[in-house]
C-alpha cells in the first residue's frame, strides 16, 4: 500500500515537472488547434506508460524473486495469471489516478501565456541560424537587431513573420 502511494506520488511529480518544462509546447499545440481533451489524453497516456513500465519491472522482479527463492528453498512456486493481471490493473489504476491531476493541469494551460515567450524562442533560433551560416552573418544580425527594437504585440507578429520568412529562404 505504501509503495503504491509513493510510486504514485513519484509519477505525479514527474508529470508535473514535465508539464512545467513543456509549457511552451503545450501552448503552441493548443494555439494551432489541439483541444484540451487531446492535451489531457497525451499526458494521461504518458503517465500510464510510466506506470505500466514500472508495473512490468515490478512483476519481472517479483517473478524472478519467487523463482530464485523457490530454487534455493526447494519449494515449488506458482505465479498465477490472475495475480499478474491484478498487478498490471493496479499499476494502470495508479497511473490513471495520479496522472489525472497533471494531465488536467496541462489541458487548462493558457496558450497565450506560452506564446508570449515565442519571440524569445525565435531569437534563440535566429542566433543559432546566425552562427551556423557564416556567409549570412549580416542577415542574422539584422534579425537580432530587429528583435531588440520590438516592444508591441503587433511588432512581435511582424518579427515572427520576418524570422519565419528569413529562415525559409
Amino acid at each position: 500500500g505504501i509503495a503504491l502511494l509513493v510510486g504514485g506520488i513519484g509519477i505525479m511529480n514527474m508529470m508535473l515537472v514535465s508539464v512545467h518544462e513543456r509549457f511552451r509546447e503545450i501552448g503552441i499545440r493548443k494555439s494551432v488547434g489541439a483541444t484540451p481533451w487531446k492535451v489531457q489524453a497525451q499526458f494521461l497516456i504518458e503517465a500510464l506508460v510510466l506506470s505500466l513500465l514500472g508495473g512490468a519491472a515490478g512483476v519481472l522482479a517479483g517473478v524472478g524473486a519467487v523463482r530464485l527463492i523457490g530454487q534455493f528453498a526447494g519449494w515449488q512456486t506458482i505465479v498465477s495469471s490472475p495475480s499478474l493481471a491484478f498487478a498490471f490493473s493496479v499499476s494502470f489504476g495508479v497511473g490513471l489516478f495520479f496522472g489525472y491531476y497533471p494531465a488536467r493541469r496541462a489541458a487548462r494551460l493558457d496558450p497565450i501565456a506560452a506564446l508570449r515567450e515565442l519571440p524569445q524562442m525565435l531569437q534563440m533560433v535566429a542566433a543559432d541560424v546566425e552562427r551556423s551560416k557564416a556567409k549570412d552573418d549580416e542577415r542574422g544580425r539584422r534579425i537580432i537587431d530587429d528583435y531588440t527594437d520590438v516592444h508591441t504585440p503587433a511588432a512581435n507578429d511582424k518579427f515572427v513573420k520576418q524570422t519565419w520568412d528569413e529562415t525559409r529562404r
